[in-house]
């Protein structure tokens, strides 16, 4: 395997992506690159190169509190703050604390602003990868908390720049459990050092991640885990109406599975991520390529961290105490267990 040369072919799908963001204003429809299949070959059945992308099954069983799921199910019913422009202020604000939290020069990343028609004023941003530090940060033109944003984008840009620090071909490969980890550590920081922030808005996201998640186990089947004991536990919590409209928007909204793909990653990641909000040693640790083969579970526990258990509980109360709701509530385990059979 000629490792230069799949990241020469890799790099040059990505300077013909970012071009494409740039000329249509952050969108990639109708995007085409003779590009970039090398390495997407060369990675068919390569368990030992995609081995960090392996979500530790601890995160995936996770189940949020009862307490913690319906206040998210209440949450999702209120309306999002107003909207005001994403300002060259706001990129600036954002990109030196992501600087300064992770000792990292971030001053090649580029942000480009997509309209509502592309991105709508409610998304979290996309970051696309490119080059060595050259990455590409999409975000909407509005937004309702513009620095909370960018924060969480720029976090993942700066895990791209110190993965790519390295020459080893698994850093190149995208890893989204990672990325949400460390966006979600950010924004922790973040919120705490501005308490008007928006992250409470950003957490109702946990409520489709973990929907996703269970469904990751069979997202073939739906209906066996709609019957199982955690899809009944989820229905009962979110309720029916938000429970059915979370499992059709994730078959419905990415092809293939991605909706699901994505929620899933997203949801170990930012777990991950909350829990390690006071641990910034193992995170720094966690942003660098640890050797060819390990998974993020394995790496985990290189850091000190092989039982999760702690982490999970520090995520749950940061989530309950952000929600407003009692401590021992954001505590009350919920009704079902993860893998709990039809």
């Amino acid at each position: 395997m000629n490792t230069n040369r799949l990241v020469a072919d890799l790099f040059r799908f990505e300077s013909d992506r970012a071009m494409y963001l740039h000329a249509h204003s952050g969108s990639l429809r109708g995007f085409v690159s003779s590009n970039g299949r090398l390495l997407q070959e060369a990675l068919v059945g390569d368990r030992a190169i995609r081995a960090h992308l392996e979500i530790p099954a601890t995160l995936q069983r996770h189940p949020l509190p009862s307490g913690v799921r319906r206040a998210l199910a209440a949450h999702l019913s209120l309306p999002l703050p107003q909207t005001v422009p994403v300002s060259h202020d706001a990129i600036l604000r954002a990109s030196k604390f992501v600087e300064g939290l992770f000792d990292l020069d971030l001053s090649h990343v580029q942000v480009v602003t997509a309209a509502p028609g592309v991105m709508q004023p409610d998304s979290m941003g996309v970051v696309y990868s490119h080059g060595y530090r050259s990455h590409v940060v999409v975000a909407p033109s509005e937004h309702f908390d513009p620095c909370g944003m960018l924060v969480y984008q720029f976090a993942i840009a700066a895990h791209y720049v110190s993965m790519r620090s390295s020459p080893e071909l698994e850093a190149m490969i995208t890893d989204h459990t990672a990325q949400a980890m460390v966006g979600f550590y950010a924004t922790v920081l973040w919120s705490q050092r501005e308490p008007g922030s928006a992250v409470a808005y950003q957490l109702r996201n946990l409520a489709r991640w973990e929907v996703a998640s269970g469904l990751s186990n069979s997202a073939k089947m739906p209906m066996g885990f709609i019957v199982s004991d955690l899809g009944v536990s989820l229905l009962k919590d979110y309720g029916g109406d938000l429970f059915r409209s979370i499992v059709t928007e994730l078959y419905e909204i990415l092809p293939d599975g991605q909706g699901i793909w994505f929620g899933a990653t997203g949801y170990a990641g930012a777990l991950l991520g909350i829990g390690l909000a006071s641990e910034e040693d193992a995170l720094r640790l966690l942003m660098v390529p640890s050797g060819l083969g390990l998974t993020l579970e394995e790496r985990l526990s290189l850091v000190g961290f092989a039982d999760l258990t702690g982490l999970l509980r520090a995520a749950d109360q940061f989530i309950g105490r952000v929600l407003g709701i009692p401590s021992d509530l954001a505590l009350q385990p919920s009704e079902a267990v993860y893998g709990g059979s039809a």
